[in-house]
């Protein structure tokens, strides 16, 4: 088996039995399905929470999706709001995804989205090399 389509079969495999990182299908969502999913989160991975209190932000990981999901702590600009970074496979090959949802402040949701983007497209450039 090839190697590529040996890993994009193991992500899929992986996403089937992982967390889900695509919750919603729009990126604004209310406070309570914000409230909701961050519960599930804390429940879940609970022992891999790392907390930045000067950037107002707390992240998981979930090594069975390859994820790593920040979310807003009262008193972070965007609150409430996340942004989930995970491991994906295209014909391209391997990279980094992005997606996040918002509760709060659009724009500053949006600038908190472009620093995890930007953050993605540069672990992206490393996996290439």
């Amino acid at each position: 088996m090839k190697p590529l389509l040996f890993a994009a079969i193991l992500v899929v495999s992986i996403k089937a039995l992982a967390l889900e990182v695509e919750p919603f299908d729009s990126a604004e969502i209310t406070e309570a399905q914000f409230v909701q999913y961050h519960t599930s989160v804390a429940a879940e991975l609970a022992s891999t929470r790392r907390e930045y209190a000067s950037h107002d932000l707390e992240v998981y990981s979930d090594e069975a999706s390859r994820a790593s999901l920040a979310f807003t702590l009262p008193g972070h600009p965007a609150h409430p709001a996340w942004v989930t970074r995970y491991v994906a496979v295209d014909d391209g090959g391997i990279y980094m995804n992005v997606v996040g949802y918002y509760a709060g402040d659009e724009a500053e949701f949006v600038k908190l989205y472009d620093q995890y983007k930007e953050m993605a497209e540069d672990t992206t450039n490393k996996f290439r090399q």
